[in-house]
């Protein structure tokens, strides 16, 4: 017997972003971060977006692989890399409760099969972290590229494209 998980899944949805909102929240509250606003739209993009990876979506074309990473949007960096973590480490948190505690059929699947959903669950959050950390780090890297222009070679040429840090530059 197959059960379709996120289909159950997408059926509480509701529900299930309530419980991340609320996570993420108390997660932002004990790092002093409570005053955050995020978008509307960003759980339920991330919601989708893990859906999409636990429902066979190719690990190759990551949903949105393209767009800025939405987290930077929300802080400075580095701070938004522990905003990323806790966003979407609150979503797994949900969706994984959901499972365990209120989904009737994820306790009919076989424990092996529970486990591998688990598995994939968890498997799908990272693959989002490090997507959302790869895209914050190249618009972190954004301003000094852009300043310094992209060099290829030797460092002294980097050194000579960025007037008046030649000393700062040779001095690390």
């Amino acid at each position: 017997m197959h059960i379709d998980l996120p289909a159950s899944i997408r059926l509480h949805r509701v529900a299930i972003l309530g419980d991340w909102r609320d996570r993420l929240a108390r997660s932002l509250e004990d790092s002093g971060l409570d005053g955050l606003e995020t978008s509307n739209h960003l759980l339920p993009a991330f919601f989708e977006e893990m859906l999409g990876l636990l429902e066979g979506g190719d690990e190759e074309n990551i949903p949105c692989h393209h767009r800025p990473p939405v987290v930077n949007q929300l802080a400075e960096f580095p701070t938004n890399i522990s905003i990323c973590l806790k966003l979407l480490n609150a979503g797994e948190a949900a969706i994984r409760s959901f499972l365990t505690d209120s989904c009737p059929l994820f306790r009919l699947e076989l424990e092996l099969l529970r486990e591998c959903f688990l598995w994939d669950l968890n498997k799908a959050t990272h693959i989002l972290i490090h997507r959302e950390i790869q895209g914050i780090c190249e618009q972190s890297l954004r301003p000094i590229t852009e300043l310094s222009g992209r060099v290829e070679g030797h460092g002294d040429s980097r050194r000579q494209q960025v007037p008046g840090t030649q000393s700062t530059i040779q001095s690390i």
